[in-house]
């Protein structure tokens, strides 16, 4: 299904939403900014692609949620690991219940003979509708 007029980024973001909408397993879509066997290649990627994240800087309401797939994360680590995002500099609030914006750190551990992990920076982008 072609688009008229459209960017390849909007278009990606509109069939996210369709497929989003109907499918009831899907609670969230996240747009992919980064990924990294370790958190500082992740960061490293990451602020190679400040484009992609730069215009919430200034004043979008934000929350940051950590989450580990395979094992669980202390409340410690967690913050660490929100801590060291410091270099994004987000001056929006933090809004826990309803941020315009929700980014999400997911670590992945495999378990095979060896222990592997991967991070992933993500954002779920949240439309207001217009009252």
């Amino acid at each position: 299904m072609a688009l008229p007029s459209v960017s390849a980024a909007t278009a990606i973001h509109w069939r996210a939403k369709l497929l989003a909408s109907r499918c009831v397993l899907i609670k969230s879509v996240y747009e992919f900014y980064a990924q990294g066997s370790t958190y500082d290649e992740l960061h490293a990627v990451n602020r190679g692609v400040r484009s992609r994240w730069e215009q919430y800087i200034l004043d979008t309401l934000f929350k940051f949620t950590v989450i580990g797939y395979n094992h669980s994360l202390s409340q410690r680590w967690q913050r660490n690991v929100i801590e060291n995002f410091s270099y994004m500099d987000s001056l929006g609030k933090i809004d826990m219940k309803d941020p315009d914006i929700v980014l999400g750190c997911f670590e992945d551990y495999r378990f095979h003979l060896t222990l592997r992990s991967s991070q992933y920076l993500n954002a779920i982008r949240r439309e207001r509708s217009a009252s």
